[in-house]
């Protein structure tokens, strides 16, 4: 770590290596880093590496890389620190993309809401102004557990009549996550510099980017299409190919509402492939999932560590938005542009 936040950042009564709350965060941050590599949406790649901090361990530092062929491939940072200790609670948020001179860093609380377009500036259709929000729940239920949650929103203003947000957009779900617990109540300082300053350069989490992601996609898992890539012929009537499938080329292909799951080796939309959600098709056979680290876990905290890991996954959807934010702003741009020079050399014309 090339960055080291202050010590007073990690005023905590306990230690995190031993208070048992703390074993959920670290599995949160263990089960990130097992399944770092998966495609975002057909076509695409990220990956990432995420540190565990025992010192306090409601804290999460990630880098990572995401590669698209339309979008390019950049390097993001992004790092969470939870301060349940002080009054009232809050987290401080860094997020940086240096590719795109993006910077999000922000000390949020409950309820409020932060803009994510870049430098607070505004991006519009057809010159209707448009603001996206993100907002956080924040509320300590007892000594040792948080209700945490990222929420994303969007608000229109129209001349004359105002502005409207749209409904909020879970990122994340409320859930109630555990938190080592305090003795006191502290006043964590606000740090000087953020932690991703460099937003994936300098000032991030140090790692071998070489190792990060290609464009190689994860193996399929066994469980798979029986027919996905099998010869077919469209001349015949009879149903030749599986569930969201169809003959392309003398082959048994996805069709293109549903591409084909890395995770689960079936036809499906993007959605149920990140939620790793197995259809009931025919002719399937699913193995069920085991985590090679844990042994069976309650209900309990399972749901825990998936709170921990929906926060990071959440924030790197709150990195695509950004960055498309960016390409349309800059693509919106580029067409104004031209616009205005085929009008230019229309107007030459006419006189």
């Amino acid at each position: 770590m090339k960055i080291i936040i202050t010590s007073l950042l990690f005023l905590t009564a306990v230690s995190g290596e031993k208070d048992p709350s703390c074993a959920n965060w670290k599995a949160g941050v263990d089960q990130l880093n097992a399944n770092r590599n998966h495609p975002a949406w057909p076509g695409s790649g990220l990956d990432f590496s995420c540190k565990y901090h025992p010192e306090k361990c409601e804290q999460i530092d990630c880098v990572g890389k995401f590669d698209n062929p339309i979008v390019g491939s950049f390097q993001f940072c992004w790092n969470m620190v939870l301060n349940h200790c002080d009054n009232p609670i809050n987290m401080d948020v860094s997020i940086g993309i240096d590719k795109f001179n993006y910077k999000f860093y922000e000390r949020v609380s409950h309820s409020n809401k932060y803009p994510l377009s870049i430098q607070s500036k505004n991006f519009s259709v057809s010159g209707v102004p448009i603001h996206e929000y993100v907002s956080f729940t924040l509320v300590k239920m007892n000594d040792t557990a948080v209700k945490l949650g990222m929420q994303l929103s969007t608000e229109i203003c129209l001349p004359n009549l105002g502005c409207t947000v749209s409904s909020k957009i879970p990122l994340m779900p409320d859930n109630v996550v555990p938190v080592s617990k305090c003795q006191k109540v502290t006043v964590t300082p606000k740090p000087k510099t953020p932690r991703c300053s460099g937003g994936g350069g300098s000032g991030a989490p140090s790692v071998d980017w070489s190792k990060l992601l290609s464009t190689t996609l994860p193996p399929i898992s066994t469980t798979r299409s029986a027919t996905y890539g099998k010869n077919c012929s469209i001349s015949q009537l009879i149903e030749q190919c599986g569930q969201n499938e169809m003959c392309k080329q003398g082959r048994c292909d996805c069709t293109p509402r549903y591409p084909l799951c890395a995770r689960t080796g079936l036809c499906q939309t993007v959605e149920n492939c990140e939620m790793g959600i197995i259809p009931h098709i025919p002719g399937i056979t699913a193995s069920p999932h085991k985590d090679p680290h844990n042994g069976p876990q309650t209900s309990g905290p399972t749901n825990k560590t998936a709170v921990i890991v929906g926060s990071t996954l959440g924030v790197i959807v709150v990195l695509v938005i950004v960055v498309g934010v960016i390409l349309w702003k800059r693509s919106r741009s580029r067409y104004n542009t031209h616009h205005l020079l085929l009008t230019e050399e229309d107007t030459d014309g006419i006189i």
